[in-house]
Formats: C-alpha cells, sequence, structure tokens
C-alpha cells in the first residue's frame, strides 16, 4: 500500500525529494522491498533532484559505508557538506562537513577533505576532533606549519586529547 502511494505521488512529480528518498526510507525499513543499494538509489534520486536535500545525501552515504563502496560514500558525504548551510539543520551542519573531511582523509586523500574540514572547525570551533581533522588536512596539503599553529593553541588548553595529539604528530611527519 505504501509503495502504491509513493508509486502515484512519484507520476505526479517525478523530481519531489521528499517522495524520492521516503521511498529509500521505505526499502530501508522492509527488506522484502529491496537492498539497502536499492535504498542508496532512491536517496541519490532525491539528492540529484534537489541538490539541497542533504538528508538524503547523508542517508545514502550511511549505507555505501555500511556495505564497504566508500568512492560512493566520499561522494554522497560531500554532497551532504556542500549544501548542509541549505539542506541540514545547524546542529548536524559541523557533523556532516566532518563526515567528509573523515571520508576523504580515511581514502589517504585529506587535502582533498580540507574545505570540510575548515568548515566543521569554523561551524564548531570547540569541537577538538574536527579541529584535528582540519591540521590533518593542512598538513596533507603541504601546510604542516598552518597545522601546527592550528593545534598548538588548543593542545595547550586540551594537553592530553589524543585525537590532536595524533593529528600533531602526522603534520610533524609531513
Amino acid at each position: 500500500a505504501a509503495l502504491k502511494a509513493f508509486d502515484r505521488a512519484v507520476v505526479i512529480d517525478t523530481g519531489y525529494a521528499p517522495v524520492l528518498h521516503a521511498i529509500g526510507d521505505a526499502i530501508m525499513k522492509n527488506s522484502e522491498l529491496g537492498a539497502p543499494t536499492d535504498a542508496a538509489f532512491w536517496y541519490e534520486k532525491a539528492i540529484n533532484a534537489e541538490p539541497k536535500h542533504a538528508r538524503s545525501a547523508v542517508a545514502a552515504a550511511g549505507i555505501y559505508r555500511a556495505q564497504k563502496i566508500p568512492g560512493a560514500a566520499r561522494r554522497m558525504l560531500a554532497a551532504a557538506a556542500n549544501t548542509a548551510d541549505r539542506g541540514l539543520p545547524q546542529d548536524e551542519r559541523a557533523r556532516a562537513n566532518y563526515a567528509a573531511a573523515i571520508g576523504f582523509q580515511d581514502a589517504d586523500r585529506a587535502a582533498d577533505g580540507l574545505k570540510y574540514a575548515k568548515e566543521a572547525s569554523r561551524l564548531d570551533p570547540g569541537e577538538t576532533r574536527f579541529a584535528a581533522a582540519e591540521a590533518v588536512a593542512l598538513a596533507d596539503a603541504g601546510k604542516a606549519k598552518d597545522a601546527l599553529a592550528k593545534l598548538g593553541p588548543i593542545l595547550q588548553r586540551e594537553p592530553k586529547d589524543v585525537t590532536l595529539l595524533i593529528a600533531e604528530a602526522q603534520a610533524h611527519m609531513k
């Protein structure tokens, strides 16, 4: 019954992102309707139909991570971060940018995630994970001095923060 209602809604408006996202949600709730990658397909259709529909990109990225499809996960995390200011609630924006930055770091492409790490750190300057991600990305981009300058004052306040200490070590190695 739910799929019939969704089908009618899609026929009326093929590009209505909330309907496309809801189809993905229905698939995730009922495995008889399809596999998680089928749900990701609908989430991607939602983000393609309405680029500011960042929650669809976050949902697809979660599926791709779980399915160990890192390239697709990075692509969706970047899509979510790129539209976070328009498509996600305030409290989720920094996390979306951080997740995109970490996705690039996990692929040994931290410099490619620098803009996301910077934005996460800007949105929530008190979160040390975000500062560490920015420092790692800066160092990977050939800006080790900037990375160490970013970390210095934070490490003075948080000298036992392991994430910051690891980022500092990585910056020294560049």
